[in-house]
């Protein structure tokens, strides 16, 4: 094993073929998710403009099922004003409603409504959105402590505390 460790193993964006598309027709067939969400960002506004364009270039090129995929990952990963609005405009269009409790979770995530969060956590069921839900929670708590704003992250570390005891299994998902 610490043969392995030790090699200079690049990364995957390093390692993936330079003539792949960007977008392909399904998940995971394009680089261009990949590449936006490993990038670093000053400004979370950036990411959220970024993540619509690349949207918006899956569904100029008919590829909804990788936007749907797209926009959730996204979304999971930062609620940002943009991305949501897509992710509901493209749920809507295409009359998906399996997806409407994440939806309002990023909702009030991005409101920084505890009240309505705490709402929203405490009549959640598990779903299918379960890991992408808790993947968002741990960033809103972490994202606030990086602003420094520790009377938000408390507040929302308390109701997200709640949440995971409700889905111990969740508590090292990341």
């Amino acid at each position: 094993m610490d043969s392995l460790s030790s090699k200079n193993v690049h990364s995957l964006g390093i390692q993936a073929r330079k003539d792949v598309a960007d977008i392909g027709p399904l998940p995971g067939t394009g680089k261009a998710v990949y590449e936006l969400v490993t990038r670093k960002y000053a400004d979370p506004a950036e990411f959220d403009e970024k993540a619509a364009d690349l949207l918006e270039q899956q569904l100029d090129r008919g590829y909804i099922t990788e936007a749907v995929y797209a926009s959730l990952f996204m979304l999971s990963l930062y609620p940002g004003h943009k991305i949501l609005e897509i992710t509901q405009r493209l749920l809507q269009e295409n009359a998906v409603t399996s997806h409407a409790k994440f939806i309002a979770i990023a909702g009030a995530v991005r409101d920084r409504d505890h009240q309505l969060l705490k709402i929203l956590l405490d009549q959640y069921e598990a779903d299918s959105d379960l890991p992408a839900i808790t993947r968002l929670l741990k960033g809103v708590v972490k994202d606030h402590l990086l602003k420094r704003h520790r009377g938000v992250a408390k507040t929302f570390h308390q109701i997200i505390s709640t949440f995971e005891n409700r889905f111990p299994a969740q508590k090292g998902y990341n």
